[in-house]
């Protein structure tokens, strides 16, 4: 009799506040480092990668950032803080984008791009 009134205790008590534990310590863990309010909606939660724009070559799809090279995929989306759809002539130097990665065939290229906010800049390495 006992042992029944253990197992409704843990079912009532323990188990929800371990799933609760469990929950928090899963949303820490998912939760970007950058934060995202204030951003249009048409934002997603959190980005691939963050980085500064060195350079763009828009004529050829090849985008410098942070002193890495990463080619852009022909028909790349890119969103812009104060229109959902812009164009890679858009970016420019210096400016903080946040982008995702898709691989096609043997090459990586980023296919979808954010301006973000200055102050959402990564520290500097």
């Amino acid at each position: 009799m006992k042992f029944v009134k253990i197992c409704k205790c843990l079912k009532l008590y323990i188990v929800p506040l371990l799933l609760l534990v469990g929950i928090a310590s899963a949303e820490d863990i998912t939760q970007p480092n950058i934060v995202t309010k204030n951003l249009p909606t048409y934002y997603p939660a959190q980005f691939e990668q963050v980085r500064i724009i060195n350079s763009i070559n828009a004529g050829k799809n090849v985008l410098e950032a942070d002193a890495l090279h990463f080619s852009i995929w022909n028909n790349a989306k890119v969103h812009l803080l104060k229109t959902e759809f812009g164009s890679l002539a858009d970016l420019k130097d210096g400016m903080v984008i946040g982008f995702t990665i898709k691989k096609f065939g043997e090459t990586n290229y980023i296919d979808e791009i954010w301006e973000l906010p200055v102050e959402m800049a990564p520290p500097p390495q």
